[in-house]
């Protein structure tokens, strides 16, 4: 089951890669002009295989049949170890090369209009959590999951940085126990006014929006797909999936949830490939007793934004480009 997942999770994130690189670089002509590709592909596009080596640059151990495997999910077709060795000619080196070179290209581009998005803000504050797995006597200090076995013992970090400058700004240290939500003030023993806030569903507070906005500062975060929404204009509760089935996307002001919190809501159609495996996943592991309804279902094809910035300041394609920087937290913590 949980390698069945992680097939799941890499073929997602080989999609979203594919539809990054889309836009950027024409792989399958940059193939042919390297001389790595003499003619149409038959099996493997270049863009899958391109996509299967920036998935795998950031490991320290490859092998020829890791990377193949990779391709084969890029792909979706059987890839062996003695194809890929076939390939590895110095044509190939000149292929990776001039895509490289392509894509750093695109950097001075990408950096300088997301600082033009960034501008308005003081900060840019991350808000993240990691956990490692410590010595079983560390139990009683800092407890693992309550579902785990008797002496397991985790170490839950909560960091928080700003991204303009790099510097951290925030660290403590807790058992698995103190979960994000209950995390999600310690944000403001360090906000300011006009900071900017991103932070993951795993923070979903209401009343910690509610101490941003009275802060004076502004938040990015992904939305719950079980609450309720409302229309300012009438007070009324807010059919959301017959608004979606009527417009293919939507960026409009709601209130949201019992305190009826001011937001701007923005709702983005995922790939249905990635929204048929995530239902498929809530189907299987929420079995006859917790089986999701069908508007859980309908709405899993859906990226929930919400924030307080204002249209004037975002459009949406901003407002969508400006969450993807949550992963930058992510690399730290990797690194």
């Amino acid at each position: 089951m949980h390698l069945k997942n992680l097939h799941h999770v890499l073929v997602g994130e080989l999609q979203n890669l594919r539809q990054q690189l889309k836009h950027d670089i024409d792989s399958e002509a940059l193939a042919r002009q390297s001389g790595f590709l003499r003619r149409s592909p038959r099996k493997i596009l270049m863009a899958d295989f391109l996509v299967a080596l920036l998935a795998v640059a950031a490991e320290s151990f490859l092998t020829l049949e890791r990377v193949a495997g990779i391709v084969a999910l890029a792909a979706q077709i059987p890839y062996s170890k003695q194809a890929l060795h076939k390939r590895l000619t110095p044509a190939v080196e000149r292929f990776v090369a001039q895509s490289a070179t392509a894509l750093f290209g695109k950097l001075p581009e990408a950096r300088a209009r997301l600082q033009g998005l960034l501008q308005p803000f003081r900060r840019v504050l991350l808000h993240d959590s990691t956990v490692e797995t410590l010595p079983e006597h560390l139990a009683k200090v800092f407890p693992g999951t309550r579902n785990q076995r008797k002496g397991y013992a985790a170490l839950k970090i909560q960091f928080i940085t700003d991204l303009l400058s790099g510097q951290p700004l925030h660290l403590s240290l807790s058992g698995f126990t103190r979960n994000d939500q209950a995390a999600a003030r310690d944000v403001l023993e360090v906000a300011a006014p006009g900071d900017l806030i991103i932070r993951d569903l795993g923070y979903f507070v209401l009343r910690a929006f509610q101490w941003i906005v009275e802060l004076g500062a502004f938040f990015v975060s992904r939305c719950r797909t079980d609450m309720t929404f409302y229309n300012p204009r009438t007070g009324r509760p807010l059919d959301l999936v017959c608004e979606l089935r009527r417009c293919p996307h939507m960026d409009r002001q709601i209130w949201l949830g019992a305190q009826k919190l001011a937001v701007r809501l923005i709702a983005v159609p995922l790939p249905q490939e990635i929204a048929n495996q995530q239902r498929h996943k809530a189907k299987k592991h929420g079995g006859r007793s917790a089986a999701p309804t069908a508007r859980r279902l309908f709405l899993m094809g859906w990226t929930l934004l919400i924030t307080n910035v204002p249209r004037s300041v975002w459009p949406t394609a901003a407002l969508r480009a400006v969450y993807r920087l949550r992963w930058r937290i992510e690399m730290i913590f990797k690194a």
